[in-house]
């Protein structure tokens, strides 16, 4: 009959080894509008930034906002949510 020993961890999940980490969350602006997400990604050599109010992360009015770093295009997306 099984002991039970080494059983601890039984049903747990381990975290991950491959390295992966949670992105952060994503940052909010909120406009005359509603309250969007800022969201961004990595495209070839370029940034491309948005404002996502869906629960599927599409881009608010099909716009998406350009820039060499990921902080530059989520700056862009900013100023353009404000300027709405």
């Amino acid at each position: 009959m099984d002991s039970g020993e080494g059983n601890e961890n039984f049903g747990r999940q381990k975290p991950p080894k491959n390295g992966y980490k949670m992105p952060p969350m994503a940052e909010t602006v909120t406009t005359k509008d509603g309250t969007f997400e800022i969201r961004s990604e990595s495209h070839g050599p370029h940034w491309v930034a948005w404002l996502a109010r869906t629960a599927d992360g599409g881009p608010e009015q099909s716009v998406l906002l350009v820039a060499q770093t990921q902080a530059e295009a989520e700056t862009r997306a900013r100023l353009w949510a404000e300027r709405r």
